[in-house]
Order: structure tokens, then C-alpha cells, then sequence
């Protein structure tokens, strides 16, 4: 070779993609095919049921979202050598899946899979091509995603089904050829960085423009040694290519790269769930195949409700997966139900996705999983490092936080600490994808960016087309193979995340610490897309906690337990990170609909019977409290009140009475009672609100502002509120309007109703006898396009920080933007509450489903509603029903009380006739004020019974839990309930325990027969 690289590199270039790949697949003969066509997705037995009818290909079909099923019929086929094969060459235009005729899947067939390799067949061979009118991506536009992802109708032509041949020698010269042009792609030219003799304009160092002179020196012999007019006798052009790989190890210092295949499939997002099961049998039955073919190759999969997808509808290819599982070859990831939004689920619901998870593993693999793998959530809660220590996850990986708009995150390997201070050793991964499509230009920058050099020499890549499902290729594995142990490359092991951990666990030194939430500056408008599924959730995460507690007290746990099973894995499968969220098509929340209809309906059903049975029969009113605190309540009936004084976890007779110590005034414009005094404005807006105990006036200015800002985020719509919104305040025409409400001396009401826009609110305000929160029940018809509304109060009080409840605890934020970090965090996720406070007088806001909030100096914001139009286009158009409160205290949150009130606000009090012999009765209960039992439950093994309590205040303490009936025992036991050491019970049954701050404990209690 002359001294030309630039046209030698161009040379290497032009041969492989005009001369050498079109010789790589040689036709052998057209297929005829039959097709027959079908709305939606229906079972595969069903379609083979349909008549079909041939078509001439190329073919268009569709339109966009039907089904299909092509039947191909493949002739006898006999290999004249061992360096010869056959496979098909599918293009059905759409999504597909090739089966075989006894309806077993075989591969994925779509852009990235179109071969399927055909071994000998002494007979004919029918096979069938399920395909949907879809891309990996379903069908979206730009304003979706900033990518290309899928297209519409005219994508849908079915190009080919042919029978193709391959020369396996020449397949191996080109995959050779083809991993090491791309590696000559990525590495620099002497040439062009002559200025830099040292170092290249890149940051490389002379011994890679070395490494590049040799490596084109290699590739240019070998298109020198190759005989066009003989092309499959390559072995010399093969030969020269292995001898450079030989002699051209990996450094010694490399970083070592666990490599693990994967395919993210989203369980609903741009394609409802139906599609889902079937992206299952397209990955799945692919990764099986590549498994059998290549002996190295390891996959890993996450997400139980995949498998479980995939075990009710492709038995076949279940037990192939099981299989390779059993085998080490296929690591079963499930740890969690499915990849849940970490934010907006509550701290049970976290809980639950892990326990789900690991008991279908343990159930159905055999073993329970060491590590989670969230690849693509959209920030990740400070409450989970103690819970997943507490749920036997010793590990955890992410990639997502390397999306951060304005920060970079400064470790790959680290320890990250939870609010409670438990560490979990955790790894984002250095390549900043989970898509990899192990090209060397991918695993250089892996090792550039890995920040822990020095500490560690490990880290951890995963590779496979995923989002949409698809998974690893040929070419993948193939390249993996050359790449392993390559000069320029870091060296790469063939391994699962589990064994990459453990690995790494025993290689790293003096890792660095995080400490508290992994906020991702990027997706804030999920905290308030699509508010109906945000609601539905928050209400039937109550729902089923009250149906546990209700079987449990009535003893009706056995008969329940199915029931209750099926409600928790809906609702688990509808907290996936695209679908709560609020970022899927409208499909995904028709379904959704459906299923929280069904959770209410078995909730209320077990709840409607367990409070029969517990009450007996009878004319008086019993009133039952699922929820951690006692409530003293007036109750309406009719024209009749009853006040009721109702325990934790408990029930109490209601008391039949006219009268209270509190009366409340209502009067034009203003409520009053003892604690509060509101006076509004006739915008509805609050003039006044005097907080009575301090003498305190709670805002400086107008208060339950509605304010409406221009939402045009720059790339993802209905997963973003861009920074920018704040610029753009939006004047929509309005008018107000009082209405006459019913009020008494238990509680006062008013009803404003405001119309802005195309959109209206009613809202009634109410105060209640003896209450410190003001109540603001919202009905909202909303029809804005591309719209934020958020609600404002401007609380009179000095404070650099903001407090968000968030699962089994509470977070504080700044309410400034002194750094960059601070400026990014210009709206945060909260549970039920928010908090601003100055010492001696706060302002506390509650929810009963929001979760979007902002805090600039002392106006604490909450986002209502916004109007994205992708990729639903009538995303949150209709009717809304929220409610929120104020609480303004004088003391600090924790002493005012407000993470009680919360809870009121959002656990509903059940009633039920009863035979009037009941007294107060309390199942559990605690001396302790900031601890908090959260949950009350049957084992899930049906024998115990379970307590989830958590330290609320951040405070260490002793407390003592008492129960309505006699424990013989009592246990803490981990989150998957397996007990780890005995509790001391008191001769007058209480039960000893401490708590660190922020402590969840998990107490099983066994109560004999």
C-alpha cells in the first residue's frame, strides 16, 4: 500500500458496501404466498381458522394497526457442502413474527432480523408470518419523538419472501471485514491530525494512529488477496484479517466490559398491550434461536409480566426460555413486576413490584434475583435503596440519569444512599444507551466515559435493538466475537448483570457516595400527563390497601387471596414508566380504563363482604378507619349527623347528634371556624386566610391563582415541561360565577365557578367543623391545546427550601436557582403533600392525586392539568375531578400534623349497619407519633399477619405497637416477608420496636389458629 491512507480508508469502505456485501446472499428462488387479514390481533389458532388468498409480491397491505397472517411453503432444501446454507428473506413491511405450522414461534422478523437460517428438509415445509401493520415503534411522527421511528401506510408493502443462499467462508471474511472497517472508522487519521503529533485534535494518543496505519494496512492486503471471479474462496483474505486480530491484543489496561445481550421492550407505549404479548414472541423466540446458535452468546431479560405474557400465550416458547434460564444461558431479570415510574407510585406500590417480581421467579426459575435493572425510568425516589436492600436487592442499574439536560451525573460506579442512609452499590452504564449495537465506535466511548477509572477496571455494556422490542442480531454476536480482546477496544466478557456485579462488588476500590433522589432533568410533565390514570392509581392504591386490611379483619383472606392477587398485578402492569406517566398512545388508556375499573370492582366487592361479615347485623352506624391514624369525624346520613371518634386500622360506633362544639360560620365570600378564616376574592381567588392559633395572615398576595402557561416543549410532548414555559404566561379570556351551596354548622361550603378558555372549574370549598385544612374539591372540564395550568400560593413566610412527601418519607429541595442543579429542579415530584415553611408558621399543600409541584422563594405551585397532543392527541381533553388543600401551621409539618391530614384526605372512612353491640375496636395502633403504620395485610403465604410501618419525622425512636388481637409472635421480617428476628411482646401485648430515622419496618405477626 502506497502512502495514501485517505483513499485506501475509501477504498476499504466503497469494497465492503459495493463489492463485498452484495455477494453475501445469493437468491435462490421467489416464494408464493397466501395472506389473510384482520382488524386487530387475534389468537394465532383463530387466523389459521380464516380463509387466505395469494398474493403477487410486492404487495401493499393495511392500513396501519391490522393483522395479518402470510403462509409460505418452503420446498425441500439440501446443503451441497458444509460451507453452504439456506434461509429465508422476509420483508412482510410491517412487524412479524415467523412460526411454525403447529403455531410454535421462531424468530422476529422486522428491519434489523430479515434472515431466518433453514437447515436440511427431507420434505416440504409450510411455515406463517404473523405481522401487524406497525413498526417497532408503532406508528408516530417526529413530535412523538425526535428520532425517525415508524412510518405510516405506505410502509406497509410486503418486498419479499424468498429462499436465499449463503457461503459460510464468506460470511466470515465479511463479518471479519465489516468489525474491523468500523473500527478503522473510529480511529484517527495521521493525516488529519498531523497539527498534533502527540496527541490528536480527538484526545488520542500517537499509539492509535499506529494502531489505525496497521489495521488499514491489513484490510487493504486483504482486499488485494481477494478473488472477485472466485468469491467463496476467501481463506486467505480470512487469514491475513485473524492474524492482525492475533497480534493485536487488548492493552493492559483496559477496561473490562461485561457484555450481556438485551432487548428493552416497553410493556405499552407507542402500541397497546395486545402488541405487546406479541413483541414477546418476536424477541423471545429470536434470542432463543441465537442462544442455540451461538454457543457464548448470553441474554438477559427483565419485566415478570413479559414472562408471564409469554407463558400464557406461547407455552412452547416459555419452556425454551426456561430452559436456557436453567442453563445460565438466559438471565431472568424480572426482580420487578414490570419497569415502574419510581416517582408517582406509592411506597406499598414499590414494595409490590419487587415482591410480585421476585416470587414469580422464585416460582418459576427457581431462584430470586440480586439486582434491579431499570433501564429507562424517568428518576428514581431516595426511598429506594433501603427498599430494595430490604427486598434482598443488593444492586441496582440505570442508564436514563445520562439524559440530564443541564448536569452531568459524575459516576458510572458508586454507592447510592437512600434517604434512611442505606447504601446500594450501583452502576450506570458508561455507553449511555441500553440500545447498544456493539459497534466499536460504541466501545471506545464506553471507556473514554467511564468516570471510576482508577477505582474500578469494570463496567458493564448491554447491546440489542430494544424500546420496541427486537433484540440482538447476528451481526451483534459476530462483532462481540471479533471485538473481545482487540487493541483500541476494551476487553469485553460475555456475562449477565448479576455476575457483572458480583464481580465488580469484589473488584472496586474507595467507591464514591450519592445521597438521596437520582433526579432526572429531563420528562417533568409526566408528573401530570394524562391526570385520569394518575388518580385512578392513587385511588386504588388506597382501594386495595383498605380491601387487604378488610379481608384480613374479616378473616377472609383465604377466599380473597386470588382476587386480590389479580387487582395488585393490574395495577402493578399499569404503573409501567410509559403508562402512568402519561407518555403512550390513547390505546394504552382505553385499556387502562378498563383495568382500573376492574380493580375498583374487586376491591369493593372483598370490602363490601369483609365489613358484613365483621359487622354483624343490626340498625347501628359502624364506621371502619383503613388508615394510620385515628379520625374524629362528623358523618351526614341523609339530614341526620353522626359523629364518629374511629381508631387506626379500626372500627367505632357513629353517635347520632345535632350538634357541635364548633360551629361553622359561613357567610357571602368567607368560612370560619376555630382554627381558620377565609375570606375570597370574586375571581375566586383567596383574599384572606388567617391562620387563627398564630394570628398569622398565610399569603402576601392573591392565593389560588389559576395560572395557564404556553407548553410547547422543545422534543418529547407529552413527557416534558421545558424551562422556558415560564416565559410565556397565557391571558385566556375568563369569568366567574358564585353558586348557592348547602352548608351547616358541620360544614360550611361555597362553589366558584370559573370559566377560562374553552375549559371550566367548579369548585367547592369546604371547611368543616374543628378542621386545620381547607378543602378545594375541583371539577374541571378541560379542553386547552398545548396548555400548563398550574394553581399558586404565595405564602407570606421566608424559606430557602421546600419539603415533598415522597414514599415512606420526605425530601427537601431548593426553592432557588443558585447552581445549575438548584435551577434544574424548576418542577419536582411529590406524594400527598408539599410543605414551605419559615421557623414558626408554615404552609402545607395536600393532594388527593397530584404529584407535579414548584417552589420559587415562597409561592408553592401545583400542576393541575396540561394538553399535550403526542402522542395522544386528545390527551386530558374531558372532565377531571381532583380535590387539594391548604393547611396553614404554626408549628413545624411534623408537629401540625400534616402528614395525618393527608392521609385523611386521601383514605376514605367505610360504613355499614351493625348489631350495636360493636365498641372501638383498633387491629393496630402505635404510642408513637411519627411512626406511621402504613399498610396491614395477610402473609403471603395466608398464615400471619403483616404490619408495614415506617419512621416519618427523620427521627430515631422506640415505640410500641399495640394490637386488637393477641400476637403469640411477632417477627421483623425483610419485605419479602421471610422472617429475620423475633420481637419482644410485653405481658400487656404490646410489642417492643425501634426505628432509625426514616426506618420502614416490616413486622409479621402470627396469631396462632
Amino acid at each position: 500500500m502506497k502512502k495514501h491512507s485517505e483513499v485506501s480508508r475509501k477504498r476499504a469502505n466503497v469494497f465492503f458496501k459495493e463489492v463485498l456485501n452484495p455477494l453475501l446472499i445469493t437468491k435462490v428462488s421467489d416464494l408464493k404466498v397466501e395472506a389473510a387479514f384482520f382488524p386487530e390481533a387475534v389468537p394465532f389458532s383463530e387466523m389459521l381458522k380464516s380463509k387466505s388468498v395469494r398474493k403477487e409480491i410486492p404487495f401493499r397491505w393495511g392500513p396501519e394497526w391490522i393483522s395479518a397472517l402470510f403462509k409460505i411453503e418452503v420446498p425441500v432444501l439440501r446443503a451441497k457442502g458444509l460451507n453452504e446454507a439456506y434461509a429465508l428473506s422476509l420483508d412482510t413491511g410491517g412487524e412479524s413474527c415467523l412460526f411454525d405450522s403447529k403455531g410454535n414461534p421462531l424468530q422476529g422478523i422486522d428491519r434489523n432480523h430479515k434472515l431466518f437460517m433453514l437447515g436440511n428438509t427431507d420434505k416440504a415445509k409450510t411455515f406463517y408470518i404473523e405481522s401487524a401493520a406497525a413498526g417497532p415503534f408503532g406508528i408516530t411522527s417526529e413530535r412523538v419523538t425526535p428520532w425517525k421511528t415508524a412510518g405510516g401506510p405506505d410502509e406497509f408493502i410486503f418486498r419479499d419472501a424468498s429462499i436465499v443462499k449463503i457461503n459460510k467462508d464468506l460470511h466470515r471474511f465479511a463479518s471479519l471485514f465489516r468489525a474491523l472497517l468500523d473500527l478503522l472508522n473510529v480511529l484517527p487519521e495521521q493525516e488529519k491530525d498531523s497539527q498534533h503529533p502527540v496527541r490528536g485534535s480527538q484526545g488520542f494518543h500517537i499509539a492509535e494512529f499506529n494502531l489505525s496505519a496497521e489495521l488499514l494496512y491489513a484490510l487493504n492486503a486483504s482486499i488485494n488477496a481477494f478473488d472477485m471471479n472466485n468469491a467463496s474462496d476467501c481463506e486467505k483474505s480470512s487469514e491475513i484479517l485473524e492474524n492482525f486480530i492475533e497480534s493485536h491484543k487488548a492493552e493492559a489496561s483496559a477496561l473490562e466490559l461485561s457484555i450481556t445481550g438485551h432487548s428493552h421492550i416497553d410493556v405499552a407505549w407507542l402500541w397497546p398491550l395486545s402488541e405487546t404479548r406479541r413483541k414477546c414472541s418476536r424477541t423471545f423466540s429470536s434470542m432463543c434461536r441465537y442462544i442455540e446458535d451461538y454457543p457464548d452468546f448470553i441474554y438477559s431479560q427483565g419485566q415478570a409480566q413479559l414472562y408471564k405474557y409469554t407463558k400464557e400465550n406461547y407455552p412452547e416458547l416459555y419452556k425454551r426460555i426456561k430452559a436456557h434460564v436453567k442453563s445460565g444461558r438466559w438471565e431472568a431479570a424480572a426482580s420487578m413486576w414490570v419497569e415502574p415510574d419510581c416517582n408517582i407510585i406509592s411506597g406499598e406500590s414499590l414494595i409490590r413490584q419487587i415482591l410480585y417480581g421476585q416470587n414469580f421467579c422464585k416460582k418459576e426459575f427457581g431462584k430470586t434475583v440480586d439486582f434491579i435493572w431499570l433501564p429507562d425510568v424517568f428518576g428514581y425516589s431516595a426511598a429506594m435503596p433501603q427498599i430494595m436492600k430490604k427486598c434482598g436487592i443488593k444492586y441496582f442499574s440505570t442508564q436514563k440519569i445520562s439524559w440530564n439536560q443541564f448536569t452531568r451525573f459524575p459516576h458510572h460506579s458508586f454507592i447510592w444512599k437512600g434517604s434512611d442512609g442505606t447504601g446500594i452499590l450501583s452502576h450506570f452504564l458508561p455507553s449511555d444507551t441500553y440500545n447498544g449495537r456493539m459497534l466499536a465506535g460504541e466501545l471506545r466511548f464506553t471507556s473514554y466515559n467511564f468516570k471510576e477509572k482508577g477505582r474500578s477496571k469494570k463496567a458493564l455494556y448491554v447491546y440489542g435493538f430494544g424500546d420496541g422490542g427486537g433484540g440482538v442480531t447476528r451481526e451483534q454476536i459476530e462483532n462481540s466475537a471479533i471485538f473481545s480482546d482487540l487493541e483500541g477496544l476494551p476487553k469485553l466478557k460475555k456475562s449477565g448483570i448479576g455476575e457483572f456485579f458480583r464481580e465488580l462488588e469484589k473488584e472496586y476500590r474507595d467507591l464514591p457516595e450519592w445521597s438521596g433522589e437520582l433526579y432526572l432533568e429531563y420528562h417533568r410533565g409526566t408528573y401530570t400527563s394524562q391526570a385520569f390514570i394518575k388518580r385512578e392509581n392513587r385511588k386504588n392504591e388506597f382501594l386495595l390497601k383498605t380491601a387487604e386490611f378488610i379481608s384480613t379483619l374479616s378473616g377472609n383472606s383465604s377466599k380473597d387471596s386470588g382476587k386480590l392477587e389479580k387487582a395488585w398485578e393490574l395495577l402493578l402492569l399499569n404503573q409501567f414508566h410509559d403508562i402512568i406517566p402519561g407518555s403512550s398512545i390513547a390505546k394504552v388508556y382505553e385499556d387502562a380504563r378498563i383495568d382500573h375499573a376492574e380493580i375498583r370492582n374487586i376491591c369493593s366487592s372483598i370490602i363490601s363482604s369483609g365489613i358484613k361479615k365483621s359487622a354483624g347485623k343490626g340498625k347501628s352506624l359502624l364506621i371502619f378507619n383503613p388508615s394510620p391514624f385515628e379520625r374524629k369525624e362528623f358523618i351526614r346520613k341523609g339530614k341526620d349527623h353522626y359523629y364518629v371518634e374511629v381508631p387506626s386500622w379500626g372500627m367505632g360506633k357513629a353517635e347520632k347528634t345535632d350538634k357541635c362544639d364548633d360551629p361553622v360560620k359561613c357567610s357571602g365570600n368567607s368560612l370560619e371556624n376555630k382554627h381558620l378564616k377565609v375570606v375570597f376574592n370574586k375571581d375566586g381567588t383567596i383574599k384572606s386566610l388567617l391562620h387563627k392559633e398564630s394570628g398569622r395572615e398565610t399569603f402576601a398576595s392573591p392565593a389560588n391563582v389559576f395560572q395557564f402557561f404556553e407548553d410547547y416543549p422543545v422534543n418529547y410532548d407529552a413527557w416534558d415541561i421545558d424551562i422556558f414555559y415560564q416565559e410565556k404566561p397565557l391571558s385566556l379570556k375568563a369569568s366567574v360565577s358564585w353558586e348557592k351551596a348547602e352548608s351547616d354548622q358541620f360544614c360550611g361550603r361555597l362553589v366558584c365557578v370559573r370559566n377560562y378558555g374553552n375549559s371550566s372549574f367548579r369548585q367547592t370549598i369546604e371547611l368543616k367543623s374543628g378542621s386545620r385544612r381547607l378543602d378545594f374539591i375541583t371539577e374541571a372540564d378541560w379542553h386547552e391545546k398545548h396548555c400548563l395550568l398550574k394553581v399558586a400560593f404565595p405564602a407570606d413566610l421566608l424559606a430557602d427550601k421546600a419539603v415533598y412527601e415522597i414514599q415512606f418519607g420526605h425530601v427537601e429541595r431548593p426553592n432557588h436557582s443558585n447552581r445549575i442543579s438548584d435551577m434544574a429542579m424548576f418542577e419536582v415530584c411529590a406524594q400527598k403533600w408539599a410543605d414551605v415553611s419559615e421557623e414558626g408558621f408554615g404552609l402545607a399543600v395536600l393532594n388527593d392525586c397530584k404529584y407535579g409541584f414548584d417552589c420559587q422563594g415562597s409561592e408553592l405551585r401545583m400542576s393541575l392539568l396540561r394538553s399535550s397532543t403526542a402522542p395522544d392527541p386528545h390527551a386530558d381533553e374531558g372532565m377531571h375531578k381532583f380535590t387539594y388543600s391548604l393547611m396553614p401551621h404554626s408549628s413545624s409539618f411534623k408537629e401540625a400534623g400534616v402528614i395525618k391530614e393527608a392521609y385523611g384526605l386521601n383514605c376514605e372512612l367505610y360504613e355499614s349497619q351493625a348489631s350495636g353491640e360493636e365498641s372501638t375496636f383498633s387491629f393496630a395502633s402505635c404510642d408513637a407519633d411519627n411512626i406511621v403504620i402504613d399498610t396491614v395485610k395477610t402473609s403471603e403465604d395466608g398464615k400471619d399477619v403483616i404490619l408495614r410501618i415506617y419512621e416519618s419525622h427523620k427521627k430515631s425512636c422506640s415505640a410500641l405497637l399495640k394490637t386488637g388481637w393477641k400476637a403469640e409472635k411477632a417477627f421483623e421480617c425483610d419485605m419479602l416477608e421471610n422472617k429475620e428476628s423475633e420481637l419482644k411482646i410485653r405481658k400487656d401485648g404490646k410489642i417492643e420496636v425501634s426505628f432509625k430515622p426514616f426506618e420502614i419496618k416490616t413486622v409479621r405477626l402470627s396469631f396462632g389458629k
